[in-house]
């Protein structure tokens, strides 16, 4: 699910890249630091419109709390 969602933000983010004109491969590699955060090449990306929990956020299960982050 992390690996599909880094993947997926990735590729959005490249495609919200000003558009040149000359197409060109772009191959980064994106760690995810939480659901709403990648790093890439050493910087911190907040994605645009993504609302997740926190990684330390809890959630109401029907009679329990659990970790939703």
């Amino acid at each position: 699910m992390t690996r599909l969602l880094a993947i997926s933000a990735v590729a959005f983010g490249l495609w919200l890249l000003p558009y040149s004109g000359d197409a060109q491969d772009i191959s980064v590699e994106a760690r995810v630091i939480d659901g709403m955060t990648l790093e890439v090449q050493g910087q911190r990306l907040r994605l645009f419109g993504i609302d997740a929990p926190d990684l330390k956020q809890t959630c109401r299960w029907p009679n329990k709390v659990i970790p939703c982050g």
